[in-house]
């Protein structure tokens, strides 16, 4: 999946790690990547299937809170980006080999998802697991560990 980065109106692919963060206040990266998104009128890409993983993680309360960037005041920083029918044959099918090829475990189609969004709209990861996404999207693709 390793390709050159041009410019797009999306800053910042986020996993569900800085979603999580985002919304247990464990840190003040995640907010502050917002902001910084915000400012600089971008968005944020992210997979239903990593804010699934988010929501599923998460108690009500904090639920509440990344609510805040899914339907309510901040709803603007976030792209919620379609996973149809071509998505799911793409990732599961045409990438098979290429991920198998090397051994290893498979990673999980919110990882195979994040990768793409991330070459979509040529722009850096946000996880909390930097190694699977790497392996995806080469060494020189910018990933942030939060």
């Amino acid at each position: 999946m390793t390709t050159t980065r041009a410019p797009s109106q999306v800053g910042l692919v986020f996993d569900h790690h800085p979603l999580t963060a985002y919304a247990t206040s464990k840190n003040l990266i995640a907010p502050s990547l917002v902001a910084s998104v915000l400012e600089r009128r971008q968005r944020i890409a992210v997979s239903p299937l990593v804010l699934a993983e988010a929501y599923c993680s998460l108690d009500p309360e904090e639920a509440d809170v990344l609510d805040l960037l899914t339907g309510g005041a901040l709803a603007g920083a976030l792209i919620v980006e379609p996973f149809d029918g071509d998505t799911a044959r793409l990732l599961g099918r045409d990438s098979s080999p290429t991920l198998t090829a090397g051994g290893g475990h498979r990673p999980t189609l919110a990882t195979l998802h994040t990768a793409q969004l991330a070459v979509r709209h040529a722009a850096g990861v946000v996880t909390g697991d930097p190694a699977p996404l790497r392996k995806l999207l080469g060494p020189d693709w910018p990933v942030l560990f939060v």
